[in-house]
């Protein structure tokens, strides 16, 4: 299993680096989730916390945890269909990609967790990037680079609606009625893992090599977090959780998950004293509690962040 190797140094490096403090949470340690052992990555809640996404190491399964039942059910081994899923916002349907090995075309897929059905949404050649549900139950995918596509599930017609997209340097708001679209912020460098916060006044996104953002959209200021990677927002607004990793250019060596007020002032370590990797973490619905993987090496992890 890989550790946390010569961790106390790299741990006062990066709080160098920081311009905020940084503390640490030593309340609560991470618990394994019943049933979730070694082989689970990228866990998400669905919006009701009844259910949990999870892939694989390579990405190449999607599977539901009922955290009631403690079952688990196996929705896809296709190639690439664990990178980029998404719940839509009543947690009956998930959306996720999936790759076919003869022709290379890449399929999106929805699935309904009533039915235990399937069903084929579109055929491109790529779909890179993430995917993500309109609260109007549209499936949208952004690619980063301009290309947006939606798919419409719905039978009544389209009324106004707004999404933020990244296209390559500049964040945009589109109308989903016109297609419209405003520039809400540009930078010199390219920007990827952008994240809306669920009252759409922050948004947080990475720079392509550089530090880690939250912007806020109706005072339109930025505030850096220095180093951070896959930021994730509270369900009330307040906070943001995301991880900081360290390599040595052939693997991961370090990786922890940082909470933050959305004003940046306090910063706490969530995983200081936890000696595994912790990557990748999702906020429970009730905002109390995040569950993180340990990159596959061991079970999935619950932390509480009260």
């Amino acid at each position: 299993m890989i550790t946390k190797l010569c961790r106390y140094h790299f741990i006062i490096l990066i709080s160098l680096l920081f311009s905020h403090p940084v503390e640490t949470l030593a309340d609560e340690m991470p618990k394994p989730v019943s049933s979730l052992d070694k082989g689970y990555i990228a866990p998400v809640y669905s919006p009701d916390g009844n259910h949990i996404l999870l892939s694989n190491g390579g990405y190449n399964t999607v599977s539901i945890f009922n955290i009631n039942t403690e079952e688990i059910e196996i929705v896809s081994e296709k190639p690439g269909s664990g990178f980029g899923y998404t719940w839509n916002y009543n947690s009956t349907q998930v959306a996720y990609k999936s790759q076919e090995v003869e022709s290379r075309n890449h399929i999106l897929n929805l699935y309904d967790l009533k039915d235990q059905s399937t069903k084929r949404l579109l055929k491109k050649k790529k779909i890179p990037g993430r995917l993500s549900f309109s609260s109007k139950n549209e499936v949208i995918h952004n690619d980063g680079f301009g290309d947006l596509t939606i798919v419409d599930l719905r039978n009544d017609q389209r009324t106004e609606e707004y999404i933020y997209t990244v296209n390559k340097n500049i964040i945009e708001k589109m109308n989903l009625l016109d297609n419209s679209t405003s520039t809400v912020y540009t930078s010199e460098k390219e920007l990827l893992n952008l994240v809306v916060s669920p009252n759409e006044q922050f948004l947080a996104f990475e720079e392509y090599g550089g530090d880690l953002f939250i912007f806020d959209i109706i005072l339109k200021n930025i505030l850096s977090l220095n180093s951070g990677n896959r930021p994730q927002f509270s369900p009330d607004n307040k906070k943001i959780v995301y991880m900081i990793t360290i390599d040595d250019g052939h693997q991961l060596i370090s990786s922890d998950i940082y909470m933050a007020d959305i004003q940046g002032k306090h910063i706490q370590n969530l995983t200081e004293d936890f000696s595994d990797l912790a990557l990748r973490p999702n906020w429970h619905p009730d905002g109390k509690s995040i569950v993180f993987d340990t990159d596959g090496f061991g079970p999935i992890y619950m932390l509480k962040v009260e």
